[in-house]
């Protein structure tokens, strides 16, 4: 079970094993919505993704932008549970392991989500269209990257410090 505090501290958004996830009304003393909404898988205690402890969503106008299982995205009503849309990334698995994208905030009405395959996707909160996509392999994600500027900066796994421009992945710096 991992808790974290949302719309302001008034809910809790808790997610569970075989991919439950719940919101609670502090104020209310109740619970809002409990469903599965990701792969419904046990975390292995001896091999752990680490998914409960290392969860990626982000708020947006009372959704949740959550990073689920096998390269999907998914955008949930935080008062009902609704999925509104669903993304899902092109590769679902790396070396047989679901993959996960890191989400980042972007503008008010886009967020970045990037992906070990080397790919950054820029998607809308409305309706998860794809704005802006950068493909490299040199980019796989270990973390999400902070945008800004339509650029997108990041450290890769040798430590190396990228600045790449979000459409078209275009390396800035280096």
């Amino acid at each position: 079970l991992t808790v974290n505090f949302i719309d302001s501290g008034k809910k809790m958004l808790a997610f569970y094993d075989y991919g439950k996830i719940g919101v609670y009304d502090i104020e209310k003393g109740e619970e809002l919505w409990c469903q599965t909404i990701d792969q419904p898988v046990k975390s292995s205690r001896l091999l752990p993704d680490r998914y409960l402890n290392d969860v990626s969503y982000l708020e947006n106008n009372n959704k949740i932008v959550l990073a689920c299982r096998n390269g999907y995205i998914k955008s949930i009503d935080i008062k009902t549970g609704k999925i509104d849309w669903e993304y899902q990334h092109t590769v679902a698995k790396i070396g047989g392991k679901p993959q996960r994208g890191y989400l980042a905030k972007y503008k008010e009405n886009s967020f970045t989500a990037a992906f070990k395959t080397g790919e950054i996707v820029t998607l809308s909160y409305k309706d998860g269209h794809i704005i802006h996509k950068a493909v490299n392999e040199a980019f796989a994600a270990n973390n999400p990257v902070w945008s800004h500027d339509r650029n997108a900066h990041f450290i890769t796994d040798e430590g190396l410090y990228y600045k790449v421009l979000l459409d078209g992945g275009e390396i800035e710096s280096r």
